[in-house]
């Protein structure tokens, strides 16, 4: 097993960071990602703005709409009960 460290270095920007910007992945051998959060990030603002992630995206929301389709209509009619308040 590896020894707990302070620092990792990012698999894309190359650099050493601190252990917090790297999230939790309990399947790396480190507990951690190899990527640290804003290189993960940019790499999914990229894929999300390509054809094939808005489309991801897209089925990913029918899917949890559907899965959540009362849940969804509960909270609906929750905030349609309350009275609104004008600014």
């Amino acid at each position: 097993m590896t020894e707990p460290t302070d620092t990792k270095r990012c698999g894309i920007c190359d650099e050493t960071k601190p252990i917090g910007d790297f999230p939790l992945d309990v399947s790396a051998p480190s507990g951690r990602r190899n990527q640290c959060r804003p290189c993960r990030a940019a790499r999914v603002r990229a894929y999300r703005h390509t054809d094939r992630g808005r489309e991801a995206h897209r089925l990913a929301m029918a899917r949890y709409r559907a899965r959540n389709r009362e849940r969804n209509l509960a909270l609906r009619a929750a905030e349609a009960a309350q009275p609104t308040t004008a600014a």
